[in-house]
């Protein structure tokens, strides 16, 4: 994550290209090493080997993508990988959607294949066009200290934030009955308005974070970036969350209110929970900083809470709201272990110069 917009700023870019064809080999090679032989098997067992390749070579395609995606968002261009998107989505729409009417589902997985790929490779020949930082305008840059650990640290960190996430809606459809569950789906809607803001804007100023560290530019400056963008995400999320309320409560989609029992309290927890994804920006500091097992730390809060939590509210059956509330003070409790580190990481920095 840090180490080819370090790169970059460093006036790099041919190693930015070489780290990118090294992870592709790579990935081609293991495809092969555990595709081929899987295909074989499957095929010889069950007649499932074409299914094998298909997924196989999917799989691949979409990994090609998220390589580029990575190496031209450590250029800070923002158009390009946004432009890399929508490719993959148009072409894989078209190819998927003819494929899958003509010829079948086969054919509709080949279009996904051949989505990603083509985007990958425009991705790539717009990386190749991009040029590099002018290493004279910048002041002495730090040494990239990046490790394979580090990386393991952020894998772990992002997969303890996602886990319990990913099982919410099996929890309150489990705990609180299938009804509940759907109001719960419906009020993700909600949070939905942040994530996706959030998402988009980490993707830009993720690697500017990361630039600036590596500039050698005060950490001031990179709370300002974080502040800047945060009231940014969060402005925009309350105009778009209002209006849904408005839509789903007053004109045109107010039976919804009633259909979902929404009420204004679970609304209110969903939006401010929603808010605190802007706790990824923080991340992408610790990051910047080299501080992955900070990261790490705070997300096994979150983690603990959210599951110590969980297990209380099922263990003596209370009500929905206190599971949104849990959520939401485990939301908060990482938050302020993330900012006891930077605020420790920025008084580590000032009395090292």
């Amino acid at each position: 994550m840090k180490s080819l917009p370090r790169r970059f700023e460093s006036g790099d870019l041919a190693s930015v290209f070489a780290m990118a064809g090294d992870a592709v080999r790579v990935l081609a090679l293991r495809t092969l090493a555990v595709g081929a032989p899987a295909a074989l098997v499957l095929q010889a067992t069950s007649g499932l080997g074409l299914e094998v390749v298909l997924v196989a070579f999917t799989s691949l395609s979409y990994s090609l993508f998220n390589i580029y995606s990575s190496a031209i968002r450590a250029t800070a261009n923002p158009l390009g990988l946004a432009r890399g998107a929508l490719s993959r989505a148009a072409f894989a729409l078209v190819i998927s959607s003819l494929g899958g009417i003509v010829f079948g589902w086969q054919l509709a997985i080949v279009g996904e294949f051949f989505g990603a790929l083509i985007a990958a490779a425009l991705i790539r020949h717009w990386l190749h066009k991009t040029k590099p930082r002018d290493k004279a305008t910048h002041a002495p840059l730090q040494a990239d200290t990046s490790t394979e650990r580090d990386g393991f640290f952020v894998f772990l960190a992002l997969t303890l934030v996602a886990a319990p996430l990913y099982l919410d809606r099996i929890f309150v459809t489990t705990t609180f009955g299938s009804a509940m569950g759907g109001k719960y789906g419906f009020l993700l809607i909600v949070g939905m308005f942040s994530s996706t803001m959030v998402g988009i804007m980490a993707q830009s100023i993720g690697p500017r974070l990361v630039q600036q560290q590596h500039a050698g530019r005060p950490m001031r400056e990179q709370l300002i970036t974080i502040l800047k963008t945060t009231l940014l995400c969060v402005s925009v999320s309350v105009v778009a969350i209002g209006f849904f309320v408005f839509c789903i409560s007053v004109w045109p989609l107010a039976a919804l209110w009633d259909k979902y029992a929404m009420d204004a309290t679970s609304i209110i927890l969903v939006s401010l929970i929603s808010f605190f994804r802007v706790s990824e920006f923080f991340d992408w500091l610790l990051i910047s900083h080299n501080a992955e097992k900070e990261m790490l730390y705070s997300s096994i809060v979150f983690a603990v809470f959210a599951v110590g939590i969980s297990g209380a509210i099922y263990l003596y059956s209370a009500p929905f709201v206190y599971f949104l509330g849990g959520i939401l003070v485990s939301r908060t409790a990482q938050f302020a272990v993330q900012t006891t580190f930077v605020v420790l990481k920025s008084r580590q920095i000032r009395m090292a110069q």
